[in-house]
């Protein structure tokens, strides 16, 4: 799945679900979703090697859903528009805590690969306000897709904190 019209990556911080998520889909729909993700046993093992034979890797291949299909090819005619900060070379690099999670897209729109990094706050996502709600539905509704996906991986037995 090289030509691919869009990747997802989540990365778990500290806190909340400790499950990392990717996505790749294909020009033709199919999909490649992986998860990392940990057993709960029912008790904190006391031991490294117990802790260690917890980890649980998934991986699912499948046809991503019609409406997310249809939504999708939206997006990608709909020339959205990310809105890039302005790099100035005097600017401080700064550092977010390893706690933060991850989140971020790459898609295709008009042939042109797109850099999505979704903040903490979805609401101040950088997208020009055209693609934004289509953009943000299109993500809500991936991510209940996502979620379903990984509760049947799982079979509900995943270690979940804050939830």
């Amino acid at each position: 799945m090289d030509d691919f019209l869009l990747k997802y990556s989540y990365s778990p911080g500290f806190m909340g679900e400790f499950i990392s998520k990717n996505l790749s889909v294909s020009e033709t729909f199919e999909t490649k979703l992986e998860f990392f993700w940990y057993f709960d046993p029912g008790y904190f093992p006391d031991n490294d090697e117990e802790r260690r034979q917890q980890r649980r890797f998934s991986r699912i291949k499948d046809k991503l859903p019609r409406e997310l299909q249809e939504q999708l090819e939206m997006i990608m005619r709909s020339g959205l528009k990310v809105i890039l900060p302005e790099k100035n070379t005097t600017d401080k690099i700064i550092y977010s805590p390893s706690g933060l999670s991850h989140e971020s897209y790459e898609v295709r729109v008009n042939n042109e690969k797109k850099y999505i990094k979704i903040p903490y706050d979805v609401s101040t996502i950088m997208i020009e306000d055209e693609g934004k709600d289509l953009f943000l539905d299109f993500h809500i509704r991936l991510m209940a897709w996502i979620d379903q996906e990984f509760e049947l991986a799982s079979e509900g037995k995943a270690v979940r904190f804050n939830k």
